[in-house]
């Protein structure tokens, strides 16, 4: 997608059975997201998998407990808000980024809100290790 999406997407309605659009709409302005939306939703046949950016600082533990006859891998991480310790805005950390998740203006719900005018949200996914990516799990919306 353009930073400014002007064009749709040159493939016919309903192609594609999945759809995987990692780390790429946030590189359009979120006023074009429903655009982009919409095109997705028309090439896909069922289901659409998306990948934005999350503004948060992360601390990260991977741990392994060893006992005889038993051994356990453990991830755990903690995540804080990016807006808790900083006020730069998106352009000073990601210059190619338009938005993310939990920057000023751009919290989570309003993203969700804009995915249900197209989609059915079947599951929201954030790595316990890397809390900077939130993935959404969608199923088309037939119109």
């Amino acid at each position: 997608f353009p930073k400014r999406l002007g064009r749709p997407l040159a493939f016919e309605d309903n192609l594609f059975d999945t759809i995987i659009a990692c780390e790429i709409l946030e590189h359009i302005s979120f006023q074009d997201i429903p655009i982009a939306l919409r095109e997705l939703q028309r090439v896909t046949k069922n289901k659409v998998v998306i990948s934005v950016p999350r503004a948060r600082a992360s601390i990260n533990f991977l741990c392994k407990i060893s006992i005889p006859y038993f051994s356990k891998l453990f991830r755990f991480g903690i995540s804080i808000p990016y807006s808790w310790f900083t006020s730069k805005p998106e352009s000073a950390s990601h210059p190619e980024h338009c938005w993310s998740i939990g920057r000023k203006g751009y919290p989570q719900k309003r993203f969700e809100h804009l995915i249900k005018n197209y989609f059915i949200i079947e599951e929201i996914f954030i790595d316990k290790l890397d809390s900077s990516h939130i993935f959404f799990i969608l199923s088309k919306k037939n119109c």
